[in-house]
C-alpha cells in the first residue's frame, strides 16, 4: 500500500469517527464462527439490522458465507435505545475486529469500541435465504442471518402485542411446520407495535438468532407479511393446438423480479417451476399456490405434452396473448381465486344474462389432408337435439355453424373450427344428457361425425349450470397424420355368388353391390360408392381415387342395394325381411367378426382389396343336401351359463328361459325366421310361445349351468352362425329381457362354424369362381362357448382351401360303424371327434383320463341319425397330457387317444 493511499484511509476512518486496526487478517464469518471462543478475529461485512442496543451497539452481521451477532462493549457512542445517537445503520459495511464468544446460545463478535471501520454505506442487504422448519434450531448454519421462513402462524393461544415498548422488546411463539420457535420484536421497531395482528398464515423474514431457544427477529415493516391462498383455474380451449387432458400446464415466472425457491416452492422461468397444474376434466386445470400480501408475480403459462415438449403452436409451449408477447402480472391481496384462458387475455365466447353458454370445438385437420374436406368452401356445423341446436328432429339440416381458427393455422396441420350454443338458464337444469353431433358439409355431400365408427355413434354433453367450455374433439375420432399423403386409385372387388345361389341376389332384376365406409366413400349411397359387374370374372368392381395417408386406415363394407321389386309385395321379387329392414343389405363379414373391413393405404400409384366375398363367406361355406350322407344336417350349440348368475340382471335358471337369437341375417333367412331382436319382438306380440321353442336352449342333464340347442337345419343354408343369446321371460317380461352382445366392433356376438368332413377342388367356375365343393356331417357339435356380457367369443371361419388339399375321398355308402382318430392331435385346447353310424343310434361320446376317471360326457344318451357326425372338444380346463375318448353306439364300443399340450 502506498503513502498516499494510506493517508486517505487513515482519513477517510477518522472523518466518520472510526479507527482501524489495519494489520489483522479479514477472516470469512463461517470461518470465524468455528473459533474456540476467546479467538481475537476480524470480519468484514454488511450489518443487516439497525443498532438495536442498549447500553451497547448489537446488532447482527453478514457477509456471503454466513452471519453473526456483533456487540461493541462500553460503546463510546452507547447503544441505538439510550439517545439514537448510534453511528451504525443497516446497510453500512464494515470491517471490526473482537474476540469470538457466545451468549445463551447465540454465537456472537464481542468487541470494543474503536474497533471498526466503516468502509461504506447504504448497501443492499442480503436477500433473506428461504429456510424450512427443520432449520429452525439453536445450532443452525443459518443463524445470524436473514432467513425467510413460510408459512408461519402464531401458536394455539398466543396473542399478538398490543404493546412491545417495555424491556427490550417482546416474545411472541409462532409454528413452521413442526417447529414451535420465538418471534422476537424488538421494542423499537414501533410498527410491529400494537399492529394489527397478521393473518392466520404469514411469511416471516428476519435474523435467525439464539436466547437458550432459536429467535427469529423482524426488524423491517415488511418482514412480516400475510400470505393467502391462491388457486388459479387455466382454460386451455383457447390454445390452438391438441392438448389433452394427460399433457401439462404449468405457470412459469419470478415473484418481486427473482426466480428461484418462493415460500417454499419453486418458481422460475423454467421447467423446475413447481406451479404443475392438475386436469379437472376436459379444458380445465387447477393450480393452487401461496403468495405473501403485495408481491408481484410476473408469469406465463406454457403448454406441453410433457414438461419439455412444447405444444406445436404459440411459441414452442409459450402461451403469446398478444402481438407484444406480454407476460401476465398478479398481486395476492386476499385468498383469491383467478381463472385465465391460455393464449388469451379473454373468454372465447361472450356471456348472456339468464343462459349458459357451451363453447364446442373440433379439430378438422385430417379431413383437410386427405382433401375430403376444404375450409375454401366447406362448413363445419353442430347438430343435436333439437331443443337446443335448432335443427329439425330428424337432425337433417344445419341452425348452427362453427367458425375457423385463425390462430395457429400457418404452423400446423391442425384446424379446429369453433363456437357457442345458449341455452335458457331455467332449462339449464332439465335438459340432462344432450346428444350431438359434428357435420361437415361439402361440395360432394354430408359427413357425420361419430365417436364409435357407425353413424348411430352420437357424442353427449350433460348441460352444464354455468358458461363452461367442451373439449375439443377430433373429427370422427381421426387426428391428422405426420405420414406422407398420396393419391392414389384403390379398387374394392367382392363376389356375391353364394347368394345367388341361396336366391338372395339377383343381378337381373338389378340388385348392386355398393361399397360404403368412410371419406371419401359415404356410409349411405353415392355415385361414388356404387361397383359394377364384370361377367368375364364374375366380380363386382369399384375404382375410385382417394388421396390418403401412406399406413392410414380407413373402414368400409359391401352393401347389397337392393331392387325396389324385393320391397313390392305384388312382385316375384318380394323378400320380406328386405323389406321390413331398410339396411338389410349391409354385410357384417365373419372374416371380422362383424365389424368393419380396414383397408390400410401402401405408397402405390394403385392398389385394391383383391377378390373378397360377400360376408366373408366363399361356395364352399354353402350346405347343400346333396353333400351330406342323408340330406340332413343337424346342429348342437352349447353354452355356459355359470357367469349370468352373477350379471346386475341375473339369470335365474327355475324362472328364465334362454333363447338364441340369429345375427347372420342370410343364415337365419334360409332357417325361416329373421335375425335381430325384432323377430322376438314380433313373435312375442303375434305368436305363442310353442314358436320360440326351436329356439330355446335346455339344461344339460348332470352338467352344472351348461345349456344347449340341437337345429334341425333346412338346406340349403350357410356353416357360419353369428348369434347372441338373450334369457328372461319374453312373454310376460319382454322389455326386461337380457341380450348380450353389443357395440359395432368384434366381439359384438358369437361366430361359430360347421367344419367340413373333406373339400375338393373343383376349379375355376364361370359363375362361382374357385370352386370348393364341402362334404357336411349329419350331426355338428359346436365348441361350448361362456356366456359374457360383451366382448363375445368368435371364431375363424373353416380354411377351405387347406382343407381341399386332402385327397381323401368322402364316403358316399356307410356300411358300420367308425371312430376317427381326432383332428388336430396333439391339440391345444381344442379339437374335433368325427364318428360315422350306419343307423340310427343311441349314442354316448366320453372323455377320460389316464386314470380312467371320466372327465366329461360330450355325447349323453343321445339319438342319432344314420351318417357322419362330427362333435367338438373344447380342453381350456384342462391340464396337459393324454386322454381317451370313448363311443357307444348300438354294440359298438371303441376308444381312442389324444393328447393336449398346452
Amino acid at each position: 500500500m502506498n503513502k498516499v493511499t494510506t493517508m486517505l484511509t487513515v482519513l477517510l476512518a477518522i472523518l466518520i469517527g472510526s479507527t482501524s486496526v489495519w494489520a489483522q487478517d479479514v477472516t470469512k464469518i463461517r470461518d470465524a464462527r468455528q473459533l474456540e471462543e476467546g479467538t481475537e478475529v476480524t470480519i468484514e461485512g454488511i450489518l443487516t439490522t439497525p443498532d438495536y442496543g442498549f447500553d451497547n451497539n448489537q446488532f447482527f452481521m453478514q457477509d456471503s458465507t454466513a452471519g453473526i451477532a456483533i456487540i461493541i462493549f462500553n460503546s463510546d457512542t452507547e447503544g441505538n435505545n439510550a439517545d439514537g445517537n448510534s453511528p451504525f445503520a443497516a446497510g453500512d459495511s464494515i470491517t471490526i475486529t473482537g474476540t469470538t464468544g457466545s451468549y445463551n446460545g447465540l454465537v456472537q463478535l464481542e468487541s470494543a469500541a474503536g474497533n471498526y471501520t466503516i468502509i461504506s454505506s447504504d448497501n443492499e442487504l442480503p436477500a433473506p435465504v428461504a429456510i424450512s422448519p427443520a432449520d429452525i434450531k439453536t445450532e443452525s448454519e443459518y443463524q445470524g442471518m436473514r432467513v425467510s421462513i413460510a408459512p408461519v402462524s402464531l401458536a394455539e393461544g398466543e396473542e399478538w402485542p398490543e404493546d412491545a415498548q417495555s424491556g427490550s422488546g417482546v416474545n411472541v411463539d409462532v409454528v413452521a411446520g413442526d417447529s414451535t420457535f420465538t418471534l422476537r420484536i424488538d421494542r423499537d421497531e414501533s410498527y410491529f407495535d400494537g399492529a394489527e395482528a397478521p393473518g392466520e398464515k404469514f411469511q416471516l423474514i428476519g435474523n435467525l438468532g439464539a436466547f437458550y431457544s432459536p429467535q427469529v427477529f423482524p426488524f423491517y415493516e415488511t418482514d412480516i407479511k400475510n400470505i393467502y391462498d391462491v388457486s388459479f383455474t387455466i382454460n386451455t380451449s383457447t390454445i390452438p393446438d391438441t392438448l389433452s387432458e394427460e399433457d401439462f400446464i404449468q405457470l412459469r415466472g419470478a415473484v418481486n423480479g427473482a426466480g428461484g425457491d418462493y415460500l417454499g416452492q419453486m418458481i422460475d422461468w423454467n421447467d423446475q417451476s413447481d406451479l404443475v397444474a392438475e386436469n379437472q376434466g376436459g379444458d380445465y386445470w387447477t393450480i393452487d399456490f401461496i403468495m405473501a400480501e403485495g408481491d408481484e408475480f410476473v408469469f406465463k403459462v406454457w403448454s406441453g405434452f410433457d414438461a419439455t415438449s412444447g405444444t406445436e403452436n404459440g411459441d414452442g409451449g409459450w402461451e403469446i396473448i398478444d402481438e407484444n408477447r406480454s407476460t401476465r402480472t398478479f398481486s395476492a391481496m386476499s385468498d383469491t381465486s383467478v381463472t385465465l384462458y391460455a393464449d388469451s387475455q379473454t373468454a372465447p365466447y361472450e356471456s348472456v344474462e339468464d343462459s349458459v353458454t357451451m363453447f364446442f370445438r373440433v379439430n378438422v385437420g385430417a379431413f383437410v389432408q386427405d382433401e375430403s374436406f376444404n375450409p375454401e368452401t366447406d362448413s363445419v356445423g353442430l347438430r343435436g337435439n333439437p331443443d337446443v341446436f335448432q335443427n329439425p328432429s330428424d337432425w337433417s339440416s344445419t341452425a348452427i355453424y362453427l367458425e375457423r381458427e385463425e390462430k395457429g393455422v400457418e404452423t400446423s396441420d391442425n384446424l379446429f373450427y369453433s363456437g357457442s350454443v345458449r341455452v335458457d338458464q331455467a332449462a339449464a337444469d332439465t335438459l340432462g344428457s344432450l346428444p350431438y353431433k359434428f357435420v361437415l358439409e361439402t361440395e360432394t355431400g354430408t359427413l357425420w361425425d361419430n365417436v364409435d365408427g357407425n353413424t348411430d355413434g352420437n357424442r353427449f354433453i350433460d348441460v352444464p349450470s354455468a358458461d363452461s367450455t367442451i373439449h375439443w374433439v377430433y373429427f370422427q375420432e381421426k387426428a391428422p397424420t405426420s405420414a406422407e399423403i398420396v393419391t392414389t386409385d384403390i379398387t374394392f372387388e367382392v363376389n356375391v355368388a353364394i347368394l345367388e345361389v341361396l336366391g338372395y341376389f339377383d343381378s337381373g332384376v338389378g340388385d348392386q353391390v355398393v361399397v360404403r365406409g368412410e371419406p371419401p366413400l359415404d356410409w349411405g349411397t353415392s355415385d361414388f360408392n356404387t361397383a359394377s359387374f364384370d361377367d368375364q370374372d364374375i366380380v363386382w368392381r369399384l375404382t375410385n381415387t382417394f388421396t390418403k395417408a401412406v399406413g392410414s386406415e380407413f373402414a368400409y363394407k359391401y352393401y347389397i342395394e337392393y331392387d325396389d321389386s324385393r320391397t313390392d309385395e305384388t312382385s316375384d321379387n318380394y323378400i320380406e325381411a328386405i323389406a321390413e329392414n331398410v339396411d338389410f343389405g349391409y354385410e357384417e363379414p365373419v372374416t371380422t367378426g362383424g365389424a368393419d373391413r380396414m383397408f390400410e393405404v401402401q405408397d402405390m400409384e394403385s392398389q385394391g382389396t383383391g377378390v373378397q366375398y360377400y360376408n366373408g363367406v366363399n361356395i364352399g361355406g354353402l350346405i347343400d343336401p346333396a353333400n351330406t350322407p342323408d340330406g340332413t344336417v343337424a346342429v348342437t350349440f352349447r353354452i355356459d351359463m355359470s357367469a349370468a348368475l352373477e350379471h346386475e340382471v341375473p339369470f335365474r335358471p327355475e324362472e328364465d328361459s334362454l333363447y338364441f337369437q340369429f345375427e347372420s341375417k342370410y343364415t337365419a333367412l334360409t332357417q325361416g325366421v329373421r335375425s335381430g331382436n325384432g323377430y322376438f319382438e314380433d313373435v312375442v306380440n303375434n305368436g305363442t310361445p310353442e314358436d320360440l321353442e326351436p329356439l330355446r336352449f335346455t339344461p344339460v342333464e348332470g352338467e352344472a349351468n351348461i345349456y344347449e340347442l340341437t337345429m334341425e337345419l333346412q338346406l340349403p343354408t350357410l356353416n357360419d352362425f353369428g348369434f347372441v343369446v338373450k334369457y328372461g321371460q319374453p312373454f310376460t317380461e319382454f322389455e326386461s329381457m337380457v341380450t348380450n352382445g353389443s357395440g359395432f366392433d368384434a366381439g359384438r356376438r358369437y361366430y361359430q362354424f360347421i367344419e367340413p368332413t373333406s373339400v375338393d377342388y373343383n376349379g375355376e367356375d364361370p359363375f362361382l369362381g374357385e370352386l370348393y365343393v364341402s362334404q357336411w356331417p349329419t350331426t355338428y357339435t359346436m365348441p361350448t362357448v361362456t356366456w359374457a356380457a360383451e366382448d363375445l367369443e368368435f371364431d375363424v371361419q373353416p380354411d377351405y382351401a387347406a382343407l381341399a388339399t386332402s385327397t381323401e375321398e368322402p364316403s358316399q355308402e356307410i356300411t358300420g360303424y367308425e371312430l376317427s382318430q381326432n383332428y388336430p392331435n396333439p391339440f391345444n385346447p381344442t379339437t374335433k371327434i368325427n364318428f360315422v353310424l350306419p343307423s340310427v343310434s343311441e349314442v354316448n361320446l366320453t372323455v377320460y383320463n389316464l386314470l380312467g376317471q371320466k372327465v366329461t360326457s360330450l355325447v349323453s344318451g343321445q339319438r342319432m341319425n344314420a351318417g357322419s357326425h362330427t362333435v367338438a372338444f373344447d380342453a381350456s380346463a384342462l391340464s396337459s397330457g393324454i386322454y381317451f375318448y370313448e363311443l357307444k353306439a348300438g354294440n359298438f364300443v371303441q376308444q381312442r387317444k389324444m393328447t393336449l399340450i398346452k
